[in-house]
């Protein structure tokens, strides 16, 4: 009976440790100055965020799988070694900061804080949608079987999806900045809200 506690416990233990988010914090070169951020070829959702502070703050969560694994009776007594593990690695040179995420056979989702003057390239090739909020700089997103969201924007925008929505809610625009919007079984929504 307490080996059986002690099982139930570390297996609790192992899910929670995979739940659990791995995070890096990523200074800038030139705090004073624009940045940039690319992640391409993301596995999973990514959600940028601006802020008025100076560093790149990275968040990674293991998406937590949603089906169990079939029960083998040859597999009696083994136990699975978890692939569940993030490998999260961030550059900075000159104030671009390039992301790589990636985890065996799980999709990972990313949280992500930026300095609000930050242009960003993101790509995610499955598995996630794209969620920006908040910046100044420019935003170049390629999502194919996902939705697209960006709010609060002031920069230009090229939006690519095959099967998403795309949904763009922008502060204010200036003439002559390029503003590129394509789906082919989504929906587009350009929305051009008044400054405050």
């Amino acid at each position: 009976m307490l080996l059986g506690v002690v099982a139930v416990a570390l297996g609790g233990l192992a899910t929670a440790q995979e739940s659990q988010p791995q995070q890096i914090v990523v200074p800038l070169t030139r705090p004073d100055k624009p940045g940039r951020l690319i992640l391409e070829r993301h596995q999973g959702s990514i959600s940028v965020k601006g802020y008025e502070g100076t560093v790149v703050l990275i968040k990674a969560f293991l998406r937590r799988s949603t089906g169990t694994a079939p029960s083998d009776r040859d597999a009696e007594g083994l136990k699975p070694v978890s692939s569940a593990a993030i490998q999260l690695d961030a550059h900075e040179v000159d104030n671009v900061v390039t992301v790589d995420a990636h985890s065996r056979n799980k999709s990972i989702d990313l949280d992500i804080s930026v300095p609000a003057r930050f242009a960003l390239k993101l790509g995610v090739l499955d598995d996630g949608d794209v969620i920006v909020d908040g910046l100044t700089g420019d935003v170049e997103v390629n999502n194919p079987y996902g939705r697209v969201r960006l709010d609060r924007l002031t920069g230009s925008a090229n939006v690519n999806t095959v099967d998403g929505d795309i949904s763009v809610r922008f502060l204010g625009v200036d003439t002559g900045v390029p503003l590129a919007f394509t789906s082919v079984h989504g929906k587009i929504d350009v929305s051009f809200l008044p400054r405050r």
